[in-house]
């Protein structure tokens, strides 16, 4: 979920901390300028749900609940180059649960919470999905004793200090998970 200031929550329905059991997984489309090719969108990155039968992307806006419906349909052709690249999204899925697992327990074992994470993927000259991302916690959200210690607290207002303090946090107890 983006809170802050400037954002509203992407699900204003449940608390900060919610835990997703089983986790979450949402696509969103990577867009610039509120465009995809020659289309208008009404919001960059809009939430993407999978439509197999029609072969078709339904996008929505992530602050607004899916049931208001979907704001645009794209063919899978607008975006996928051929037909074997629809069944990466159940590897891209598969391989950000593992990622977020791995990465949830190795902060856990210094008293921090990773509450989410983004993810990029792409796919090499071979066609093998990779997962193109740097991951840092500028990536997602992760709290430290119930206070966020990522991009949040700049969203959220919090000062110049208190922002580099917990970047600082950050910092040294990454480099005990080296």
């Amino acid at each position: 979920e983006v809170q802050g200031k400037n954002f509203p929550p992407r699900r204003p329905d449940l608390s900060v901390g919610h835990r997703f059991d089983p986790p979450l997984v949402e696509f969103f489309l990577k867009t610039r300028g509120r465009r995809w090719h020659d289309a208008a969108l009404p919001c960059d990155d809009p939430l993407v749900r999978f439509d197999p039968a029609r072969k078709e992307l339904q996008l929505f806006l992530p602050t607004q609940p899916e049931e208001t419906g979907p704001f645009r349909t794209l063919p899978f052709g607008s975006v996928f180059a051929h037909d074997a690249e629809w069944e990466l999204v159940a590897q891209m899925e598969a391989l950000a649960l593992r990622a977020f697992f791995i990465l949830e327990r190795a902060w856990a074992k210094l008293d921090f919470t990773l509450a989410d994470i983004k993810f990029e993927f792409g796919v090499d000259a071979l066609g093998t999905l990779r997962l193109a991302d740097v991951v840092d916690n500028d990536s997602g959200r992760l709290m430290y004793h119930g206070k966020h210690a990522s991009k949040e607290i700049y969203r959220q207002g919090d000062t110049l200090e208190e922002v580099a303090a917990a970047y600082e946090r950050v910092a040294r107890a990454s480099a005990l998970l080296e």
